[in-house]
């Protein structure tokens, strides 16, 4: 089967769908078929690139139109691509900020419905519309962002609409939408062969990860008072280990780290950016990830569903009303408390990709 799939950005463990499309493409590939990806509104390079990547081992070929290009032409070039493929099959991985700097991508769907492509349509919703709105500039923003999918789908027509999650599921019933659940796999390819003791480990310690943007407001004191709270009951010094792009927010967390681990003799590592056989090898040497997520959200975290891959056992700070985790996948593993997911022994890996890839081309194959 040939298939092409379109995503935002494509730049290597600098975004999430951008991963993820990588990865399915790369599995497909492995299957047999005949897939190329187009990042069409990529914010990491100036100029059109066409290029080869790694995909989990499989050569994929990628298209990247830089964010920058006239929209005229971002469409003019994506056609062109696909008249010269022919997909039989195009995959849309949704994620509204990918498409548009504010997250409304009203133009997105009309745009490639025009395209003069004889295929088929398949979207994956990665995200919806906001859900907690505060401000009344995000109230705004959410009603655009359902009315741009809304009418959308209507303009489009795809013949396979998924989600990620439960959640999303209801939320685009809700609209008259009907979808299915097609689970995420991590963004994280496991790592091959024995490798050593990463950088960052501690041993003897609590190595406890938190990968991804630095935590704020309410959310960073959740994270700093369940560390602190842990501190003060373990027998273990804990040795946190940062993953995370150079940013003041991140400066900000790391210090108040510093400061308040110190007192119990915990440590610090800031590990920056690595890439992925680096920060698979840390997910087979930590004792607990920390997860940014919701809990109702973790199923569409990639980065969580990579920790549990890993065997990993993961703390949700947000998780704060015990409400059950819609998420079914090692859930033994899946903790509000942070010394409850301590005393959790780490697990083999075990990858959710092959299934769900299978899963993809099972839906296509019968619509």
């Amino acid at each position: 089967m040939k298939i092409a799939i379109i995503c935002g950005s494509l730049q290597p463990g600098h975004d999430g769908v951008g991963d993820y499309t990588r990865r399915l493409a790369g599995e497909l590939i492995r299957l047999g078929n005949e897939v190329i990806a187009i990042a069409l509104n990529d914010r990491h390079l100036k100029a059109i690139t066409n290029e080869t990547q790694n995909a989990d081992g499989n050569n994929l070929p990628v298209l990247r139109i830089p964010a920058a290009v006239a929209e005229q032409k971002r469409y003019s070039l994506l056609e062109t691509h696909l008249l010269n493929f022919k997909p039989e099959w195009i995959s849309l991985q949704f994620v509204p900020y990918s498409f548009h700097i504010k997250g409304v991508p009203f133009k997105l769907f009309s745009k490639l419905a025009a395209l003069k492509i004889e295929a088929k349509w398949h979207v994956l919703f990665h995200e919806v519309w906001l859900d907690k709105t505060e401000r009344f500039s995000q109230k705004i923003v959410k009603l655009l962002q359902k009315a741009a999918i809304y009418g959308g789908l209507k303009i489009l027509k795809p013949n396979v609409v998924n989600t990620t999650i439960n959640y999303n599921q209801q939320r685009l019933n809700a609209i008259g939408a009907s979808s299915s659940v097609l689970g995420l796999f991590g963004n994280i390819s496991p790592g091959t062969g024995a490798s050593a003791v990463p950088n960052g480990i501690v041993h003897g310690a609590a190595n406890m990860l938190y990968f991804g943007g630095p935590p704020r407001s309410e959310y960073l004191n959740q994270v700093i008072t369940g560390l602190v709270a842990f501190c003060e009951s373990s027998v273990k010094p804990v040795n946190v280990i940062l993953v995370s792009g150079n940013s003041p927010a991140k400066d900000v967390f790391k210090n108040i780290l510093i400061e308040k681990l110190s007192l119990y003799g915990g440590q610090v590592r800031d590990m920056g950016f690595l890439e992925t056989p680096e920060l698979s090898n840390l997910l087979n040497n930590c004792s607990v990830g920390i997860v940014r997520s919701e809990a109702y959200f973790l199923g569409k975290s990639g980065s969580a569903v990579a920790m549990l891959e890993h065997g990993l056992p993961i703390w949700l700070p947000k998780w704060t009303d015990q409400s059950p985790v819609d998420y079914g996948f090692r859930k033994h593993l899946i903790h509000a408390s942070l010394k409850e997911a301590g005393n959790q022994d780490h697990e083999n890996y075990s990858g959710l990709l092959p299934s769900i890839a299978q899963q993809f081309i099972i839906q296509l194959v019968n619509n």
